[in-house]
C-alpha cells in the first residue's frame, strides 16, 4: 500500500533528521560533511531540521557508499528508503502538484 504524499515526506523528514544524527556522532565524518556540502556549524545549530540540512545530510549518505551502508544497518532502514527520503524532501512542492 503506497503511503500519502505528506506521510511520505514525514517519514522522509524523520529518516533526514535520523540521517544528520548519524553525520552529529561521527566527528571526522561530520566534517567532510560539512566541508563537502559547503556548511558550516552554526548552519547546523540554526537550522538543525531544515529542508536544505536534511537534504545534504541524505545526498552525503548517497554519495559516499561505506557510510550509506552503516547508516542503512544502524537503522534497519533499506538503501532505497534513502534514496526516496533524499527525492521527497528535496522537490516537495512539485511533488506535492504532482500527486494533485
Amino acid at each position: 500500500m503506497q503511503q500519502d504524499f505528506p506521510d511520505a515526506v514525514i517519514n522522509s523528514e524523520s529518516l533526514g533528521v535520523r540521517a544528520l544524527g548519524f553525520l552529529l556522532s561521527r566527528p571526522t565524518d561530520l566534517a567532510d560533511f560539512l566541508d563537502a556540502m559547503g556548511m558550516e556549524r552554526e548552519d547546523l545549530e540554526r537550522s538543525p531540521c531544515g529542508q536544505h540540512q536534511l537534504t545534504a545530510a541524505l545526498e552525503y549518505l548517497l554519495i559516499h557508499e561505506g557510510l550509506l551502508v552503516q547508516f542503512t544497518l544502524t537503522t534497519g532502514r533499506p538503501l532505497e528508503a534513502v534514496y526516496e527520503a533524499w527525492r521527497a524532501i528535496g522537490k516537495p512542492r512539485e511533488r506535492l502538484r504532482a500527486a494533485v
